[in-house]
This record gives structure tokens, sequence and C-alpha cells, in this order.
């Protein structure tokens, strides 16, 4: 199923989202009157079954959106197929209502968004386009006068992929992780709060998006570094980059 935009102003860009059904022919069904605002909310969708899309190679500047629960194969699996794609696909997880830890899940995860099912489809759409900014955004957040990469020290961000360089060995973030990751070298070892790095990360059009989502994305980049010290926790205020040197 495909729903093209009927507003020409906003058909230059459209935000792609591939809709994920992790349920069955029943809910398929129950999702159309949301396709159907996509559509006229300028967002072309699609919808596959979760085992479909994971089989497929993933697309770079898409927002997939995972809708239900997805225990097998799990959040972990479709961020590792997000992945695929450079830079990463965009992921929301649209959640039952009833499981709320399942929305927490899946932004511990490394998903950009989470929302319960009982959300407006337009509210989906705003957090579709949300995302899709952040996309765009990231790689425009990393790139100086100079050059397209941002170094600090045995650190090196690569906006065109998304990277993370440390000690010459790379590391793929998502687009959330990786503009964070931007505020934080860009803030010189200056402490940011987390309000400060919310409004970096997810900007003026993140919705319902709290402080705990800050301390997920960073327990999230000092796993996937390896390195506990990449981003030092200031009590009480926020956080600053650590003092990463050459000799690890």
């Amino acid at each position: 199923m495909s729903l093209a935009s009927a507003e020409p102003v906003m058909a230059a860009r459209p935000a792609r989202v591939t809709v994920v059904i992790a349920v069955g022919a029943d809910e398929r069904d129950a999702i159309v009157p949301t396709l159907a605002v996509l559509g006229r909310e300028a967002i072309d969708a699609t919808v596959a079954s979760l085992a479909v899309v994971l089989a497929g190679p993933a697309r770079a500047g898409v927002v997939a959106v995972t809708w239900g629960a997805i225990a097998e194969p799990g959040f972990d699996a479709v961020v590792a197929w997000a992945h695929g794609a450079v830079p990463p696909v965009g992921l929301i997880a649209i959640v039952d209502d009833a499981d709320p830890a399942a929305g927490e899940q899946a932004l511990r995860a490394g998903y950009d968004d989470a929302a319960a099912a009982s959300c407006s489809p337009r509210e989906l759409a705003a957090r579709i386009r949300a995302v899709h900014r952040r996309m765009v955004r990231a790689p425009a957040a990393a790139s100086g006068r100079g050059g397209r990469r941002l170094v600090h020290r045995n650190l090196v961000l690569d906006p065109d992929s998304c990277e993370l360089w440390l000690d010459g060995r790379p590391v793929a973030l998502t687009v959330t992780e990786f503009t964070m990751v931007v505020a934080l070298v860009r803030a010189r070892g200056g402490v940011l709060t987390r309000a400060e790095l919310l409004d970096q990360a997810w900007g003026n059009d993140s919705l319902e998006v709290g402080a705990r989502a800050v301390d997920n994305v960073v327990l999230r980049l000092r796993k996937k570094v390896g390195r506990p010290e990449l981003i030092e926790t200031v009590r009480g205020i926020g956080f600053r980059l650590g003092r990463l040197g050459d000799d690890g």
C-alpha cells in the first residue's frame, strides 16, 4: 500500500516511512485510517510485516515505525537492521498502551522515539517528521567550515556515515546518538544540562521526551564505544565529554 502526497508544497522532501506490522491482519486493517492521514501529511507510507522488512535491505533516509509487540526477534534486531543503511534508518516504536515499559525498552535498544498506540495519526505524523528532521540535521551539525569531519583529539565524527571513530575504530551510531556526541564535542569539555542535550538531540519539535531519554542515550553510547569515560556524569547538572587521550 502506498499513499502519495496531495500537498505539493511539502512534496519536495517527503519523509518516507515504513510501517512495520508485527501483529495480525486485524491490526493491519485497523491502521488504514492512520495511513490515510499520513498521506495527507505528505508522508509516503508503505506497510509490510516485520519479517519481510527485516529480510530486506535498510534504506537510508527512511523512518521505520514498528507497530505493536515485537518480542521476537526483539528491538535489538530491528536496531541492527537499521544500521545496515548509511546513515542508519530512523526508528519509532508504537507500543501497547498497557505496556509502557516496552517504549523504554525500545529507546534503550537504540530507537529514536517511542509512543503509545493511542497516539493520534497527526501526532504520529509529527513524530515521523521530527525524527526525519534530526536525520537531515545531524550531518549538517557535524560539518564545519573547514571540512566534513569533526575531530576532537582521538575522536572523529563522520557525518556521512553517522559513525564515531575512536582510536581508529569505527562505531555506528543512531542519528540521536550521533547528534548528542556532536553537541558534547562542540561544548569543548563544558557541561551540558539534560535540558540542553534534549534541545540539541531532539530539537524543539520533540514530543513528550524527558530527561530519562538523555540518560538512555548516554548509557547506549558508553556501551557501544566500550569506553565509559567517553561521557562523564556531572552530578546534579548533566554531562560532559571525557578527557580522552591518545593513549586510551
